[in-house]
């Protein structure tokens, strides 16, 4: 039986997962079992995880759209019966020691959560090609969820977990019933269940942005999804060239260099430079913090009420501008996860590679 278990959640990119998959298929560490999980992808998709013959090579094209990643990455975990679950977005790449390194981590037994060191990526326009801007910081502690700062704990690729740690947080609520990320939301009961986290310093995920961003400053019209991507590509021949270890190296010397130079937008609160700011800053208090340790209240959650705002936005903004679509309102993730779960208990190659059969 595999010890790990990998959930990759897509939609209509099978440009862009072949990069991320040949970075799974490089990992150190072999004893994994990768599901790759469609929000109703298209056949170009299904078509493309046929090409594969590894036996630990799994897909499974969810019947109800979800929207929203929250939703297939909940009904692969919940498929999953192997010690450790890992998550990997479509789009982001792993350096081959990711796996290895997040699982001799975890066997130590001082942490149920692992979360890597991811290296962010941008567009350097003047040479057009894909460059690491910033990383994740060096001291992260989950308590910090609670006070808006995304970015300490993306992205998922750098996620490994232990499955058991689901049965106390529970399962990813969908973007439509709160009022933060589900991401940022998971994070933040995972603090107030008190699980031991530990989150690493060595950078062995990339969480690729450059090509979103080029698309962005060129100002195009239409949607993100059915581009050509090659980001990925860019990223599995740089570390193929040099190695895992040799990469890391000219990373953090890339990044010391930039060191005084970035805009460190994204550690700062969403509102930053805004009138709105005082509203977020004045909820999003350590006296608050601890209230939302002992009842759940959310000052986030409250700050959006005051503002008029509504449950979901932020990630219905996202798919409409992804895709063209508004986001779906489920109230729960338990009718895809089931259905996820039967089908797969229904292929004798799931159940064998699981020690099922």
């Amino acid at each position: 039986m595999a010890r790990v278990t990998i959930v990759v959640a897509t939609y209509n990119r099978p440009q862009l997962l072949k990069h991320t998959i040949a970075s799974i298929l490089k990992q150190t560490f072999e004893d994994w079992i990768l599901l790759v999980v469609g929000d109703q992808c298209a056949d170009e998709t299904r078509e493309l995880m046929e090409s594969y013959s590894d036996d630990r090579i799994f897909y499974l094209n969810l019947e109800t759209r979800c929207g929203e990643q929250s939703g297939p990455n909940s009904a692969g975990f919940f498929a999953a019966s192997t010690e450790y679950v890992a998550f990997a977005n479509h789009d982001d790449i792993w350096l081959p020691d990711h796996l290895a390194h997040a699982v001799a981590t975890l066997d130590q037994g001082h942490a149920d959560f692992f979360g890597a060191g991811a290296g962010l990526t941008t567009l350097d326009v003047r040479r057009n090609i894909p460059v690491v801007w910033e990383r994740t910081p060096a001291e992260r502690q989950v308590s910090q969820s609670y006070f808006n700062m995304p970015v300490l704990f993306e992205p998922v690729s750098a996620w490994v977990v232990r499955r058991s740690v689901f049965e106390v947080v529970g399962a990813w609520r969908p973007a439509s019933t709160i009022y933060r990320t589900p991401l940022e939301d998971w994070v933040l009961r995972l603090w107030r269940k008190d699980v031991p986290c530990h989150f690493d310093n060595k950078i062995t995920v990339l969480y690729c942005n450059a090509e979103k961003t080029a698309w962005q400053r060129e100002g195009r019209e239409g949607s993100l999804y059915g581009k050509t991507e090659s980001e990925g590509e860019y990223w599995n021949e740089q570390i193929d060239q040099v190695g895992a270890e040799r990469f890391r190296e000219m990373t953090e010397q890339h990044l010391k260099a930039l060191e005084g130079l970035r805009n460190w937008t994204f550690l700062k609160y969403q509102y930053q430079g805004t009138q709105k700011t005082w509203i977020f800053e004045s909820l999003l208090t350590e006296a608050t913090a601890r209230l939302c340790k002992e009842t759940g209240w959310d000052g986030h959650a409250e700050a959006w009420k005051i503002l008029g705002g509504k449950a979901g936005y932020a990630l219905d903004v996202m798919l409409k501008r992804r895709t063209g679509e508004a986001l779906p309102s489920h109230k729960d993730w338990r009718d895809v996860s089931t259905d996820a779960r039967k089908r797969l208990e229904s292929d004798a190659r799931w159940q064998r590679m699981n020690g099922h059969a």
